[in-house]
């Protein structure tokens, strides 16, 4: 790797003068000056983590934000976050791949509430439309190599996303609306507690006759629209047993249905045909927590596990199957001290141990069973994590994690942080350096699908080293705060599929480079207005200099919100720009690039409180009509328009 000795360089600067910098500090710039920040980024480490202290780039929304844009899907709430491209296979609540940094989809690891929701039947990807950007109260991206914190999943990054706990007493909220599309999103969460418990238990579906995936035809019964169903339950229980011991519990079913089209012409596009998938997701976690010496000593035990189904129909004949499953027992201690007469220092040891298994089975009955797989894996991780505050001024952290594998190579995964403030201008320096790693999919490996795919179990596990720095910085009392953040990342064996009819998968011989610009502001003009922006350089390619699929090389946002009216009205306006980009076509002649257009969506939404009880809320989505494709020949829904009336009555104690 050509770059590494610079690497190296870089490295050994981070941690001997502490004055690295790190990416996009929407951390703070996010929610910095303009509303109160979160105190702790629960992603950033093993323990959760001041978030001025934090030297990794992270980017947090708030819930507050998260209701304003009143965004149905979560991945639309993903399309302002700086880094980030979003990927959606047409409809409202198709398939919807998230990268972060120019990487793979599956290359994120994912966290609901703590519990890890890659799908080992999906690639060990999540897909993010079966996420509603209902019931959740926060959202953490954390850019860059996390596998030493994370293990095999985090090679560019950890999505961490949160929903609300109760609070003592007892709280109802119901809601429902209606739009285009036949759209129908109905949902209640009840919530409460006491001083030594709390809980809270959600429920939403939703349901939209969908738009036509495919490309407009000149025969009106060939534009029959893609429709969607989605349901999800949640819950969250946390118990404060006695001084030292917590509990928390977590639960979380997903059932979704999606209709798409296929290329039944043979053209490489998609044309109209009855395919359906549906999927179904039960997870779960629990956690105990142990905590003595005043909190300087913490230990904590979890439990979690995953099953998937994802059946795949045409015309409504079952067609193939793909279920996955995972395992996870874990725990770690954590100690910390203080050195008072040495730079007033604070240390933190933390020793981490996981032990993971995941299961892939498939079934087709299209080839009598001869693409049937039953395959699985094995894993243990062993972690350990120390952190150093010198002067509450300098804040240093590294770790490192050896993973044991039963079916690849062992893997040593390494990452450091710093951060450093000065305070006399409010500005804010953080870097982080580090190594992941990815193993190939069970489908890659294993995948049998005669005459279209060919799985390869030679591949090698994927290897990428990179870096971020970068400068954030409040102007104007609290009125602007902004952060310039440049990223590098080298990978390589990367997986990439070939061939056509059948195709297979293979690793790229050489280094695919990723390296960009990542851009955020937060401004407060006056007193209840809030600016918020965002931008991405991205340049991502292939060992050859290729551009790679579905990574544009300009994207950004802006949003506008204002509350008024006593607190009771408010008007959120949402700009999105991604700029062009290359794909794949697929005609009868193999494979062959296309680009696709860039696009501006404009969304607006407002909301009024009619009553302390009472809210009524509405929204316009792709408010200038755009016809865009995220993915080549995956026609996104048109303009609509959506609204609906929010219940809240409760009992505080």
């Amino acid at each position: 790797m050509p770059a590494r000795p610079s690497i190296r360089l870089f490295s050994a600067f981070s941690c001997l003068s502490g004055i690295a910098v790190a990416s996009i500090g929407a951390a703070s710039a996010q929610d910095g000056p303009v509303r109160t920040a979160p105190e702790t980024v629960v992603s950033a480490g093993r323990l959760p983590t001041d978030i001025n202290k934090v030297g990794s780039a992270v980017t947090v929304l708030g819930e507050q934000e998260i209701v304003e844009r009143q965004n149905l899907f979560g991945s639309d709430l993903l399309r302002d976050i700086p880094g980030l491209s979003v990927s959606r296979q047409g409809t409202l609540g198709a398939n919807t791949q998230v990268r972060v940094r120019g990487a793979e989809a599956n290359h994120v690891l994912v966290l609901v509430d703590g519990m890890e929701v890659n799908d080992p039947a999906n690639g060990n990807e999540f897909n993010f439309g079966n996420l509603l950007g209902l019931g959740i109260s926060r959202i953490e991206v954390l850019r860059g190599p996390q596998s030493g914190l994370y293990g095999a999943d985090a090679v560019a990054g950890v999505i961490n996303i949160e929903t609300p706990l109760g609070k003592p007493g007892l709280f109802f909220e119901g809601f429902t609306e209606m739009g285009s599309f036949a759209t129908v999103v109905g949902g209640a969460r009840v919530s409460g507690g006491t001083k030594k418990l709390r809980f809270s238990l959600f429920g939403a579906r939703a349901r939209t006759a969908g738009t036509n995936i495919s490309r407009p035809s000149a025969l009106p019964f060939a534009n029959e629209a893609d429709d969607s169903t989605n349901t999800t339950l949640h819950g969250r229980v946390r118990a404060y047993v006695t001084d030292w011991l917590e509990l928390n519990f977590a639960g979380r079913y997903v059932r979704s249905r999606v209709q798409f089209d296929a290329d039944t012409n043979f053209d490489g596009l998609n044309n109209d045909a009855d395919r359906e998938t549906n999927r179904e997701a039960i997870q779960g976690i629990a956690t105990a927590k142990l905590s003595f010496l005043d909190g300087r000593w913490q230990t904590k035990f979890t439990a979690g596990f995953l099953t998937t189904d994802n059946e795949n129909y045409s015309n409504g004949v079952f067609q193939t199957s793909q279920k996955g499953d995972r395992l996870k027992l874990g725990g770690q201690t954590a100690y910390t001290f203080t050195t008072p007469s040495v730079a007033k220092a604070e240390h933190t040891v933390i020793l981490g141990l996981e032990h993971e298994i995941q299961r892939f089975t498939q079934k087709d009955i299209a080839f009598a069973g001869a693409s049937d797989q039953n395959r699985e894996r094995n894993q243990t991780g062993y972690v350990a994590e120390y952190r150093l505050s010198l002067w509450d001024q300098l804040f240093l952290s590294g770790n490192v994690r050896f993973d044991h594998q039963d079916d690849f190579e062992n893997q040593f995964t390494w990452r450091g942080t710093a951060a450093y403030l000065v305070r006399s201008t409010r500005t804010r320096f953080h870097s982080s350096v580090g190594r992941g790693f990815k193993n190939p999919t069970f489908t890659e490996q294993y995948g049998f699908f005669p005459g279209s795919f060919r799985g390869n179990p030679n591949l090698k596990t994927e290897s990428s080293i990179g870096w971020d720095v970068g400068v954030e910085q409040r102007l104007f009392g609290k009125m602007l705060v902004a952060d310039v953040t440049f990223f590098q990342s080298w990978l390589e064996n990367e997986i990439q599929s070939f061939g056509f009819a059948p195709a297979s998968v293979r690793n790229l011989t050489g280094t695919s480079k990723r390296n960009g610009v990542e851009v955020a502001f937060t401004a407060k003009p006056f007193a209840n207005f809030t600016i918020k922006g965002a931008y991405t350089y991205l340049i991502a390619e292939e060992p050859s200099g290729t551009q790679e699929v579905r990574r544009p090389r300009h994207s950004g946002s802006l949003n506008f919100n204002y509350r008024f009216y006593r607190q009771r009205a408010n008007v959120n306006l949402g700009i999105q720009f991604n700029g062009k980009q290359r794909d794949n076509w697929f005609p009868p002649a193999g494979s062959t690039s296309t680009t696709l257009g860039g696009y501006v969506l404009v969304n607006v939404a407002a909301s009024f409180k009619v009553s302390e009880n009472v809210e009524v809320f509405g929204r316009v989505q792709n408010l200038l009509n755009q016809r865009y494709e995220d993915v080549y020949s995956f026609q996104a829904p048109g303009i609509g328009a959506f609204a609906g009336i929010k219940i809240k009555f409760g009992a505080p104690m």
